[in-house]
């Protein structure tokens, strides 16, 4: 199956709740990395992502994914996703961001997935207020200083 196909259906069954077939295109221990909720591992645990957490929180998902590439064992997909909020201080608010999914690929399923995402709009949409707002964009920025490939950048 093509990394393009892979991604999609993985995107359609997450939207549908379809979570167990959204799980199946992961490796059995897979892990998804979502920049909301944090890491997943092995198959149960990825589809309790999609159920327990995504379902709970928003419904009427729409996920897109554009120009898709693979090449070496790592796919790339820019995409657009969007919800109506279940979260109590934004109900039914449509909300989205955009992002790209890094995937590492092992016989053609995900072995690993990460996003680069601009969360923040999706944040702003629902009426997070900004002091709110400052402390998540603080967290996402002590991650990005514990990684090591970022050291470098901040070297003087």
């Amino acid at each position: 199956m093509s990394f393009e196909h892979l991604i999609n259906r993985m995107g359609d069954a997450v939207c549908r709740g379809a979570f167990e077939e959204a799980a199946a295109c992961f490796t059995p221990d897979g892990v998804y990395n979502d920049d909301f909720y944090g890491a997943f591992e092995g198959r149960a645990e990825i589809a309790r992502l999609f159920s327990d957490f995504f379902h709970r929180d928003g419904e009427n998902f729409r996920w897109t994914f554009h120009e898709p590439v693979a090449q070496g064992g790592i796919g790339y997909a820019r995409y657009l996703f969007s919800w109506d909020s279940r979260l109590p201080d934004s109900m039914g608010v449509r909300a989205g961001f955009e992002g790209v999914s890094i995937c590492h690929l092992n016989d053609g399923m995900i072995a690993s997935y990460a996003e680069v995402a601009a969360t923040q709009t999706a944040r702003h949409m629902m009426g997070f207020p900004a002091l709110r707002l400052a402390r998540l964009v603080e967290r996402e920025t002590r991650r990005l200083l514990d990684r090591t490939d970022m050291k470098i950048h901040l070297e003087r």
